[in-house]
C-alpha cells in the first residue's frame, strides 16, 4: 500500500522541547537514577540478603508477593523461606522497583558422627566425563547419598579464564551412590571445546571438593565449497576465512588460475588472494587448513574467469538425502563475462528441473546417486558467446527413523508439536550433520536421515528427554522419548473464556502453547496467566497448581472480566451525516450506529488531500463479533465497505490507523447504500 504524506506533530513538539528545555529540566536529567542495588537475586532457604534502593532520599514501603517464599522487612531485609520465586517491591509515591527472587533449597549438610563412632572415611570426586552436551558423569572414591542440590556445574571457555558460568541441572540420578548422573536443564548445553568444573558439597572428611575436565566432540575433516570470480588481467580482489578453533594453519591451496597468488594476513585467519588471472575460464582447486585443535578443513574451490569475449559460470555443489520424500533445492548461478547479459536453457529436459530469467536453478530429485545438470548459457548480445555451467548433485539413501514421544507416564502426548533434534556424531558429514524433526499431533515423529551414529534428543518448553546415541544403518521404528512432563487439564467456569486461546505466560515470562485443553509439565507448583481480548471483552486469566506424576493434574483458571468498550466507544454516527474524527493509534475507536430502517448501508471514510491518512474499519455488533472490516477498499486508502442492517439493532463503527504513530483527520461517513446500475 502506498503511504503518503505523514503529520510529524508529535516529533516537533519533542524536538521543540529539547531545544528549548528549562533549566530545571536539564537538572532532572543530570541525577542520579533511583535503582535497586539488585534486580535479581538467588537465595537458599534460611538465607538473607538486604535490598537498598540507590539514590533515594524518600519513604520505602516494602512488599514481597509471596510471603511463603521469601519475606522482606522494613529495612528492606529479605529471607529465603521456602524454595521457589517471589517479587520483592519497594515502592516510592507511585513508583516501583523490583526485585526477582529465586529460592533454592537449603544444602543438606552431611551429618557428623558422634565421637565414640569410627571415623568416616574422606570421600572425594575420583574423575568428571562429559557424556554429551548435556550430561556430566562424576565418580566418586566411595559411596555417599547425595542430592541434586550438593551438585554445582560450571564452564568456562578459556583455559585462563574464570569458572562465572553456572548451568541449570534438571536431575541427578545414580543406582550405587558412587556413580552420578548429572542432566542440565534444556536452557543451556556444554559446548565443544569447552572447560567444565564440577563442584560437590558437604562431603564428609573434606566438605567440598572440584574436578575439571575438558569437553570435546573429537577431530573432524570437514569439507565445504567456495565459488571465487573474476576478470580476466582485472586484479584478484578476494579472500578466504579460515574456519576452525583458534589459530589456522594453511596446508594447502592448489589448482589456482595462472596468475593468481594468495598469502595469509597478519591474523593468519584469513588467505588473501591477489594478482590477475591471466587466462578465462573456470578453474578447480583446493584450500586445506588444519585448526588449532586438529580438525582439518577441505575447500573445493570453484574459480570462474570471465573476460569480454568469454563468459565463465557455474553452480555451487549439493548434497541431499532422498527418502520417502524428495530431495529439492533452488539456488543462483554464479556467471562473470561477457556483456553482463544472458540467457538460460536447460540442457537436461526433466519436469523436475526448472530455471528462471535470471538463471535461478530449481531441482527436485527422488532417486539416489550422482548428478550433472546442464546449463547453457548465451551472452544476450552477442550469441556466439557460450559456455555450460554445470551444477553438481550427490544424493543418498535416507533411512527413516520413526517413534512416539511419551510423557512421563509413559503416554503420548498429543496435540502438540514436540521438536525431535539429531546430531551426527560425524560432524562433517555433508549430508546430514544436524535434523530437527516435529512430532505430529498423535505423538508420533518420523525423520529421514543420511547413515551414521546421532545423538538424539527432545525438547518441549523447559523439558527435555535424556539423550539417546543412535545408529542409524537401517529404518528404524520404536526410537521413543520420554519427557519428564505430566498432562495438566485447565477448566474455567466461565463458558465464554477459551482456555485454547492464546498463550499462556509463566512467572518468568515464558509462554506455552496449549491444545485440547491439555498443557505438559514437569512437576512442582505453576503460575500462568493469559490476557486475550475477543470482541469487546477483555479476559485476564490466572491459575496456580501444583503438578504430580499423574494423569489427573487439573489447573483451576480464575477470570477477572473488562469491557473494552467502555474506554473505546467514542460517541455515535447517524446515516447521512459524515462525522470528523481525529484518528489515533493502531487500535479502533468505535461509534454506535442504529439504523432507522431496515436496509444496505455503505461505511466508508474520506479525508482531505492535504493531510495523510490511511484507515482502517471495521463494524461489529453488540456482542462485538465483526460483522465486516476493510483497509484500502475506498478511495486513495480509505476503507470502505456494506453491510445490510436492520431497524433499531445497535452497531459498532470502528475506525484505526495504519500504525500507533499515524494521525488522521477523517470523516466517517455511514450512508444507504445505493447499487450503481451499469445499463444506464
Amino acid at each position: 500500500m502506498n503511504k503518503k504524506r505523514i503529520l510529524c506533530l508529535a516529533m516537533t513538539a519533542v524536538m521543540a522541547f529539547a531545544v528549548s528545555g528549562s533549566p530545571e529540566s536539564m537538572a532532572v536529567k543530570k541525577s542520579k537514577k533511583v535503582k535497586l542495588n539488585k534486580n535479581k537475586l538467588t537465595l537458599r532457604v534460611g538465607d538473607t540478603f538486604k535490598l537498598k534502593l540507590k539514590n533515594n532520599k524518600k519513604k520505602v514501603t516494602w512488599s514481597s508477593s509471596k510471603k511463603k517464599v521469601a519475606t522482606v522487612d522494613k529495612k528492606g531485609k529479605v529471607k529465603a523461606v521456602k524454595k521457589g520465586t517471589a517479587k520483592i517491591t519497594a515502592k516510592v509515591a507511585k513508583k516501583k522497583y523490583v526485585c526477582k527472587v529465586t529460592v533454592r533449597p537449603a544444602i543438606v549438610k552431611a551429618t557428623v558422627p558422634p565421637a565414640t563412632s569410627i571415623a568416616v572415611s574422606a570421600v572425594t570426586i575420583a574423575g568428571v566425563n562429559v557424556l554429551d552436551k548435556y550430561t556430566v558423569q562424576v565418580q566418586l572414591t566411595g559411596p555417599q547419598a547425595l542430592a541434586k542440590d550438593n551438585f554445582i556445574v560450571k564452564t568456562k571457555n578459556f583455559n585462563r579464564g574464570n569458572y562465572n558460568r553456572e548451568l541449570k541441572i534438571a536431575s541427578v540420578i545414580t543406582s550405587d551412590n558412587v556413580t552420578y548422573q548429572i542432566t542440565l536443564d534444556v536452557g543451556r548445553a556444554i559446548y565443544d571445546d569447552e572447560f567444565v568444573q564440577v563442584t560437590i558439597n558437604n562431603l564428609p572428611g573434606i566438605g567440598t571438593a572440584s574436578k575439571e575436565t575438558m569437553y570435546s566432540e573429537g577431530k573432524f575433516n570437514y569439507q565445504s565449497t567456495k565459488i571465487f570470480k573474476t576478470m580476466q588481467n582485472e586484479k584478484v580482489d578476494a579472500e578466504y576465512y579460515m574456519s576452525g578453533k583458534g589459530y589456522s594453519l594453511v596446508k594447502a591451496v592448489t589448482g589456482l588460475p595462472t596468475g593468481v597468488t594468495y598469502k595469509t594476513d597478519k591474523s593468519g585467519t584469513n588467505i588473501i588472494f591477489g594478482g590477475k588471472a591471466t587466462v578465462a575460464g573456470t578453474f578447480a582447486g583446493t584450500i586445506v587448513t588444519e585448526d588449532e585443535v586438529g580438525n582439518t578443513y577441505t575447500v573445493k574451490m570453484t574459480w570462474i574467469v570471465g573476460s569480454d569475449k568469454c563468459i565463465a559460470a557455474t553452480y555451487p555443489a549439493q548434497y541431499g538425502v532422498v527418502g520417502k520424500n524428495s530431495y529439492s533445492f533452488y539456488d543462483s548461478i554464479s556467471i562473470c563475462g561477457g556483456s553482463g547479459k544472458y540467457t538460460y536453457e536447460l540442457l537436461d529436459k526433466k519436469s523436475d528441473y526448472k530455471i528462471t530469467d535470471d538463471g535461478m536453478l530449481s531441482v527436485e530429485i527422488y532417486e539416489p546417486g550422482t548428478y550433472q545438470i546442464k546449463v547453457k548459457v548465451t551472452d544476450m548480445e552477442d550469441s556466439s558467446i557460450t559456455t555450460t555451467a554445470v551444477c553438481d548433485v550427490s544424493c543418498v539413501k535416507g533411512k527413516t527413523v520413526a517413534g512416539i514421544i511419551k510423557d512421563g507416564l509413559g503416554n503420548a502426548i498429543q496435540g502438540q508439536s514436540i521438536t525431535v533434534s539429531f546430531s551426527n556424531i560425524d560432524k562433517a558429514n555433508l549430508y546430514t550433520a544436524s535434523l530437527n524433526a516435529y512430532s505430529e499431533t498423535t505423538g508420533a515423529y518420523s525423520a529421514t536421515l543420511a547413515e551414521g551414529t546421532y545423538e538424539a534428543y527432545v525438547k518441549y518448553n523447559d523439558a527435555r528427554s535424556s539423550m539417546i546415541k543412535c545408529q542409524v544403518n537401517a529404518d528404524k521404528s520404536g526410537v521413543d522419548f520420554v519427557l519428564p512432563v505430566y498432562p495438566v487439564s485447565f477448566t474455567c467456569d466461565d463458558e465464554d473464556f477459551d482456555v485454547l486461546s492464546g498463550y499462556w505466560e509463566d512467572e518468568d515470562g515464558n509462554e506455552y502453547y496449549m491444545n485440547g485443553k491439555k498443557m505438559y509439565l514437569e512437576e512442582g507448583t505453576h503460575t500462568f496467566t493469559n490476557t486475550y481480548n475477543t470482541g469487546f471483552i477483555k479476559y485476564e486469566a490466572s491459575t496456580t497448581f501444583t503438578v504430580s506424576a499423574s494423569a489427573n493434574n487439573v489447573a483451576k483458571v480464575t477470570l477477572v472480566k473488562k469491557n473494552l468498550l467502555e474506554e473505546k466507544l467514542n460517541g455515535s454516527i447517524k446515516a447521512g451525516e459524515p462525522l470528523s474524527v481525529e484518528v489515533t493509534g493502531s487500535d479502533y475507536t468505535y461509534y454506535s450506529f442504529v439504523p432507522e430502517k431496515t436496509a444496505e448501508y455503505r461505511f466508508y471514510s474520506t479525508a482531505d488531500d492535504d493531510v495523510y491518512y490511511d484507515t482502517y474499519g471495521v463494524l461489529m455488533d453488540e456482542k462485538g463479533e465483526q460483522l465486516r472490516s476493510n483497509d484500502d477498499g475506498g478511495e486513495s486508502d480509505n476503507f470502505s465497505y456494506t453491510y445490510m442492517c436492520e431497524k433499531g439493532v445497535k452497531y459498532y463503527v470502528g475506525i484505526r490507523t495504519y500504525s500507533g504513530s499515524a494521525i488522521v483527520q477523517a470523516k466517517l461517513c455511514v450512508e444507504e447504500y445505493v447499487p450503481v446500475n451499469d445499463e444506464e
